[in-house]
């Protein structure tokens, strides 16, 4: 299946990312020929997880699921290759299609992507412990990093720890920087150890959540700290740039979310993360 570059310069636009231009440049040295693939594996995936997140429903956002993996399956079966009419199935099939000549070696962790929207669909307003988070976290975050390495450079394994540490900052800053919005559709990020979420949701908890990030802040800035020690070990060194961009991007939109949160509350004068008193299935995001 040829590229259809307009449909990569749809695909970018409509993720929500910024500079096509700058990623048009940064994406080839990283993927080389593949390039296109990874815009438009990004934004199937963005696409699919806002229209499962925002979905309040959670039995219809589940049936969004089946039909893409029944699309999924269909595609690397050598079917289906007329349906790409509507969002996201246009941005996926492409890369379906192209991955299945190339042996399937991205389906693995493109359905363990979707297993974990299919969980955090199941556990509206289920509180799970803190390791059972951190286990979800990992998973997720290994299943993304899988996609992008096979994309940047087939065969690579990723160091375990990188994985973990990388995994922690990125998904953990994503639990901050979402709280509300995720805890009023019932996606609980906040451990049991940390108390019963029901009290934090609603307008008139918003002390109680700020008082959390403010405490969690540090935690997850040090996955970002050890994650950009543990990247030195990745090879090829445009992966491990890439993934350092791809990382320093969200650390960049957590402290700018902690500032607004601080202009909102008017304290400007003091930083969360810097403060002695502190101690989402998202997913995927551009570093560009």
């Amino acid at each position: 299946m040829a590229v259809d570059l307009a449909l990569v310069r749809e695909a970018f636009d409509l993720s929500g990312e910024k500079h096509f231009g700058l990623a048009r440049r940064l994406y080839p040295l990283v993927f080389g020929g593949r390039w296109t693939d990874a815009v438009l594996a990004f934004a199937y995936l963005k696409c699919l997880d806002d229209l499962v997140d925002e979905d309040p429903d959670g039995e219809r956002a589940l049936r969004t699921l089946a039909r893409q993996r029944v699309a999924i399956a269909a595609a690397y079966d050598g079917d289906g290759a007329e349906s790409a009419g509507a969002l996201p199935g246009r941005f996926g099939l492409p890369v379906f299609i192209r991955d299945r000549a190339r042996g399937a070696r991205l389906r693995g962790a493109l359905e363990t992507i979707l297993d974990s929207m299919e969980l955090d669909t199941r556990r509206r307003g289920i509180q799970l412990s803190a390791a059972e988070l951190d286990a979800y976290v990992v998973e997720l975050g290994g299943a993304v990093l899988a996609l992008f390495a096979e994309l940047a450079a087939p065969g690579a394994t990723l160091p375990p720890a990188a994985v973990r540490e990388g995994s922690r900052a990125y998904l953990y800053a994503d639990a901050l920087i979402d709280l509300s919005h995720d805890l009023a559709l019932g996606v609980v990020n906040v451990p049991r150890e940390d108390g019963d979420w029901r009290t934090w949701a609603g307008a008139g908890a918003e002390g109680v959540r700020h008082a959390w990030i403010a405490r969690r802040v540090p935690q997850v800035l040090a996955h970002f700290t050890r994650s950009r020690a543990e990247l030195r070990r990745i090879r090829p060194w445009t992966l491990r740039v890439f993934l350092g961009l791809y990382l320093a991007a969200k650390r960049r939109k957590l402290l700018r979310h902690l500032a607004r949160r601080r202009q909102a509350a008017g304290s400007a004068d003091t930083d969360p993360s810097q403060s002695s008193t502190a101690t989402r299935t998202g997913r995927p995001e551009s570093p560009s």
